[in-house]
């Protein structure tokens, strides 16, 4: 079983809107604080918090931080554009947002071990989702067609080092597919069944391939193995547990934000304001 122990977040009370979270390398958080309008990163040790400047004005909006698996770190922008840079802001890639359309949208994204990334893209006509897989130069490479959600969105999307994937859609649901062997089709996916899932709000891999979900139904972060079974769990008391059938207790209106470093590294934000840090 997994373990997993909490670490101090330094000086909380000068965190103000968390918009998003990464891990960088091998034991630093980032956040995303949008009052503030910079990218801050913190040492999982306790130490002083270390600003990341960007090479475009943060004020132009951030819209999504993602860790690179070689230590960079990703940055999709309001601007459209997918930025690389390295822990001091240098830029190591920058390119377009191919698919920045009014008909479609990224949701998500997820960096690849080849250093590439495979952002998620939802369509709002009847053309289907995709995964689509970009080089590091933004170069395009395979695509893949996604089952449809009904009437939902993918809102997540996990892949580990090994090229197993996840998809969570708006309503809980959790699709799988190894992209080496995957054709492209949407019958690549099929559903992850399991009897330790309540509400998963959230999804990210770490580098041993276990997929941690954060799942607001049991208030807890649960970490799964391939076939699906639960072999770790932590972060109760961080993760709300929210009842859509108790008016006691209403759906937050912020979205989770949960990354996962390869060597297990986790911090997680629940409602704009907590950024708590575990470590195995």
């Amino acid at each position: 079983m997994f373990a997993f122990s909490r670490l101090p977040l330094s000086r909380p009370g000068e965190v103000l809107h968390i918009d998003d979270v990464a891990i960088l390398g091998p034991d630093r958080v980032v956040i995303r604080d949008s009052d503030r309008r910079l990218l801050e990163s913190f040492d999982s040790s306790g130490g002083d918090p270390k600003a990341i400047p960007f090479p475009s004005d943060p004020r132009q909006g951030i819209s999504k931080l993602r860790g690179a698996r070689d230590g960079g770190l990703w940055v999709l922008g309001h601007d459209g554009f997918f930025t690389l840079i390295d822990p001091s802001g240098r830029t190591l890639a920058r390119w377009p947002n191919q698919v920045s359309r009014k008909s479609v949208s990224v949701r998500d994204f997820e960096p690849l071990a080849d250093r590439g990334l495979a952002p998620l893209v939802n369509s709002r006509d009847t053309a289907p989702a995709t995964l689509e897989i970009r080089g590091r130069d933004g170069t395009s490479g395979k695509s893949f067609t996604l089952p449809a959600p009904g009437e939902h969105a993918y809102i997540d999307v996990a892949i580990d080092p090994r090229g197993h994937a996840w998809l969570l859609d708006t309503d809980g649901v959790i699709r799988q597919a190894d992209l080496r062997f995957a054709g492209g089709t949407a019958d690549d996916w099929s559903v992850l069944e399991s009897a330790d899932l309540v509400a998963p709000a959230a999804i990210a891999s770490d580098g041993a391939g276990f997929l941690h979900i954060m799942d607001t139904g049991r208030g807890a972060v649960v970490v799964l193995n391939r076939p699906g079974y639960e072999v770790g769990r932590y972060g109760e008391g961080d993760v709300p547990i929210e009842d859509s059938s108790n008016n006691d207790l209403p759906p937050s209106h912020h979205r989770r934000r949960l990354a996962v470093g390869e060597s297990g590294l986790v911090s997680f934000s629940v409602d704009s304001q907590i950024a708590p840090i575990y470590a195995p």
